[in-house]
């Protein structure tokens, strides 16, 4: 599966991320992790910004709280 192409976006373009990308990223998911990687790239570089609901922040802590581990959780509360 092939990066995705961020070309044709506009100047700072705001994006809402879900959490399927944002776990795939975190977790270096071996297939979709690189197909993502472009998107989190470009935002640290400042070439877009970010938008997450509340549900999605949930989602994403909810893998390391299940299993307990505190410092996972950190560390994604933190990206």
């Amino acid at each position: 599966m092939e990066p995705l192409n961020l070309d044709g976006l506009p100047d700072d373009p705001l994006l809402l991320i879900d959490t399927a990308p944002i776990i795939y990223t975190l977790e270096a998911h071996p297939t979709f992790g690189p197909r993502f990687r472009p998107v989190f790239e470009a935002h640290a570089a400042g070439k877009l910004r970010f938008a997450v609901t509340a549900i999605t922040i949930a989602e994403v802590l909810t893998g390391p709280f299940q299993v307990g581990d505190d410092e996972l959780a950190s560390r994604y509360r933190a990206t």
